[in-house]
């Protein structure tokens, strides 16, 4: 081309070249700001995606609770056995609460704090239960946590008994003596 220059500035350009030549480059930039505009756009969109996303997750795994998850919604079987328990234990309970020997504080403060740790315990593991559905270790560790409660208080009601068997027979002695001196 160097060489045949001359050639080349012989001959114009057919009319109407420029007037196409400058509508080409009018479209290409039009395409080259589109594509450029589309790429910044999908780029933000990926942007605010990923950070939604990453958001999501970490509210997920640090902030949202547990989930709670009871042995009863596990299958119909573990319902009537949390049935059962609950029921026994509340029973107990509540004896323990109408029996007149349990009139020290300490005493009630101890009772107290053992059954609160208790339910810590059984909320732990209703946690992990929410985490792990099904796990049969965490579901007989719930049964022999209510196992453990049932037989803690059922203990406590046997002891308290055997304390007021012991204190009847002196009253019953001292009644007897009582009725014989009349």
């Amino acid at each position: 081309m160097r060489e045949n220059k001359e050639l080349f500035m012989e001959q114009e350009p057919s009319e109407g070249h420029f007037n196409r030549f400058e509508k080409h480059l009018i479209q290409q930039n039009r395409k080259t700001k589109t594509i450029s505009l589309a790429k910044r756009i999908s780029r933000v969109a990926a942007i605010g995606l990923l950070a939604i996303m990453s958001s999501m997750w970490a509210y997920n795994e640090f902030l949202a609770p547990a989930e709670l998850i009871s042995l009863g919604d596990v299958n119909q079987e573990y319902q009537e056995v949390e049935f059962y328990f609950t029921s026994q234990i509340n029973s107990k309970y509540q004896e323990l609460q109408d029996n007149e020997l349990l009139n020290d504080v300490d005493y009630q403060n101890t009772l107290s704090d053992e059954m609160t740790q208790m339910d810590s315990i059984y909320t732990h593991l209703q946690k992990e239960l929410g985490s792990n559905p099904g796990d049969e270790r965490i579901i007989n560790a719930m049964i022999k946590l209510y196992q453990t409660k049932l037989q803690v208080i059922t203990n406590i009601l046997i002891q308290l008994e055997s304390i007021q068997q012991q204190n009847n027979p002196i009253n019953k002695n001292q009644n007897q003596y009582e009725s014989v001196e009349l």
